[in-house]
């Protein structure tokens, strides 16, 4: 139980410096540009401490309910004629205090993608086994680095690279062999291939009907049968002495002889008739510099697909919440492990900037909409309207995150 709290502690410290770096944003975009900010808060409610600094005026504040934040510019919401109020600032100066809550997100993401790539490493494919009928000549040992010409990552598996391959068309995996880097030509093959298990203890009595042999058969006879049988399927293995047909002579299925671990079976899912295990491989400093930027847009599109989804149906609701469901997501997920965590940071981070980008009223994309807008326009819309749609975007986004945590609350 006191795991269980601790680890939700965690997931609201995440979001907590997750938004702070975001509206840490808005503040510093401010004062380089000469916003007048009244308030810089973590949190939302009644302030639990407060300090305010005697130059400036500015309040700091951490409140009692750790699920927002905010930085509260003078004259935000109405035309107030002071020196640095928001809307008396020209249009560009605006747009890019309102883009800054954003590009921090981003900023801070794409540093978590360095310390995600350095700390973990990542895993690739190594040949352990290889069926005796290999039409790619796999060597067990084998490493794989590269799919026609792409490096595989933390982010960017082998069936990844290789899913919307067609079967017998020609793939160049960059392999290392014997200690040297190679290229080899295989193609894909989306027929099964099966492989013998070295399991004696659990070889049951076996019977083969093939002319003279109709008896029954050894543990090496079975074992040379499927290594040397390129259709393994066409053969069936009987468990009492064959007598004419199979309704009379009970026979082994393959799921049978699977479970009882005399066979393996490499299907679809490897293509290339080979299984492997893991090879870890370790990002330096300089590969994970170099790489964050790719590792960042695919997070992205990922957020992206995921939110497009949301209105084609290919997102269902269940694989959304609100902020409770996040909490408690961020803390299953950090039970998993520190890597798990640390790829999480940047996910949420760059979510939470897309999010905001969004032209939802009460999020900066709306409200650089309005700016936009403006210069087109020349001409501000009322101030008084422009807050009564932010006023009711926030309602409804409330209203929105507290239905996705009771959906998520019910279906679960």
């Amino acid at each position: 139980m006191l795991l269980t709290i601790l680890y939700i502690l965690l997931a609201i410290v995440v979001l907590l410096v997750l938004i702070t770096v975001h509206e840490f944003g808005h503040y510093i975009a401010g004062k380089v540009l000469g916003f007048k900010i009244n308030e810089f808060s973590i949190g939302f409610g009644k302030a639990i401490f407060k300090r305010t600094n005697k130059k400036t005026g500015e309040l700091f504040a951490i409140r009692m309910i750790p699920l927002g934040g905010f930085c509260a510019f003078e004259g935000e919401d109405e035309d107030k004629d002071v020196p640095g109020a928001f809307n008396k600032q020209p249009a560009w100066k605006r747009l890019i205090v309102l883009f800054s809550g954003v590009f921090f997100n981003f900023v801070f993401g794409v540093l978590m993608c360095i310390v995600y790539l350095c700390v973990t490493g990542f895993a690739v494919p190594q040949v352990s086994y290889v069926p005796t009928h290999n039409p790619n000549n796999f060597q067990v040992g084998d490493i794989i680095y590269k799919v026609n010409g792409k490096e595989l990552e933390s982010y960017r598996t082998i069936s990844d690279l290789t899913k919307n391959i067609e079967e017998g068309e020609e793939v160049v995996l960059t392999i290392k062999r014997d200690g040297t880097m190679q290229d080899i030509k295989v193609k894909k093959y989306h027929a099964n291939a099966w492989y013998f298990i070295n399991n004696k203890e659990k070889f049951p009595n076996m019977y083969l009907a093939s002319g003279e042999n109709n008896g029954l058969i050894t543990y090496e006879y079975f074992e040379n049968y499927v290594n040397s049988t390129q259709d393994f399927s066409s053969q069936t293995f009987y468990k009492e002495p064959f007598k004419g047909g199979d309704e009379e002579t009970p026979a082994f299925t393959e799921k049978e002889l699977i479970e009882l671990g005399l066979i393996g079976k490499v299907g679809e899912g490897t293509s290339f008739h080979f299984i492997y295990t893991h090879h870890a491989e370790n990002y330096t400093f300089i590969d994970g510099v170099t790489k964050c930027f790719d590792f960042a847009i695919y997070l992205c599109w990922l957020i992206i697909t995921t939110l497009f989804g949301l209105f084609s149906g290919a997102t269902p609701l269940s694989d959304v919440g609100g902020t409770i469901t996040a909490v408690s997501q961020i803390a299953e997920i950090t039970r998993m492990g520190v890597d798990k965590f640390l790829l999480l940071v940047p996910f949420l981070s760059f979510n939470l900037a897309i999010f905001n980008a969004l032209p939802i009223p009460a999020l900066d994309g709306a409200r650089m909409l309005f700016v936009a807008g403006e210069c087109i326009t020349r001409k501000p819309i009322n101030r008084t309207v422009e807050g009564y749609i932010h006023m009711i975007g926030l309602f409804v986004l409330l209203g929105l995150v507290l239905f996705l945590d009771v959906y998520h609350f019910f279906i679960s």
